[in-house]
């Protein structure tokens, strides 16, 4: 079936952004900054502009349209939008596993604490994130590139945040992943 064209959808970016935070035990909407979560993803939780979300629940593009297929999601999907998607992800991944606000730490955004201690092995690094984030495994040839990328991503020095870094970018890596951004 996944074969099929015809088969999976745009995963909208309020999605994306849920979906993240619920596989690492992420914060909830009410705790992030709504109105910049809103700008960046051109969509806010709770506030779609009618019954049907944030688009037409017919709408299609040409290309879909020819081959009698509607795509309501692509009608948000946008430049701008998944630079913003992008971005925020981004800023919550690198920056975000701890907030800070004033001379006080904030508390978590989400949990990476799980993935540390998997650190020394990129091909269990990696399978732990694909099992969170999208519930099986990647192409074998994405997913052994990105084995071997986590895998060159030096492990740092011994203490509470060794292999930190190996853990951020498997984890971004697969959030800005063509098989995170199709729901299949």
């Amino acid at each position: 079936v996944r074969d099929d064209p015809a088969f999976g959808l745009v995963r909208e970016p309020i999605l994306r952004l849920s979906a993240f935070l619920r596989a690492f035990d992420g914060a909830t909407f009410a705790d992030l900054d709504s109105g910049w979560v809103e700008e960046e993803l051109g969509q806010g939780a709770y506030f779609a502009p009618s019954v049907f979300n944030f688009f037409r629940p017919d709408f299609t593009t040409n290309e879909l349209a020819a081959q009698g297929l509607v795509s309501p999601e692509m009608q948000i999907t946008t430049h701008s939008g998944l630079a913003g998607a992008h971005n925020l992800l981004s800023l919550l991944v690198w920056e975000g596993y701890v907030a800070y606000g004033g001379d006080e730490p904030q508390p978590k955004l989400w949990n990476v604490d799980g993935l540390l201690p998997l650190s020394a092995d990129p091909d269990a690094l990696v399978a732990r994130v694909e099992e969170r984030l999208l519930g099986e495994s990647l192409p074998a040839p994405a997913r052994a590139q990105l084995v071997a990328f986590v895998a060159s991503v030096e492990l740092g020095d011994p203490g509470p945040e060794q292999g930190l870094d190996r853990a951020l970018e498997a984890v971004s890596l697969v959030l800005h992943s063509p098989s995170y951004t199709v729901q299949n």
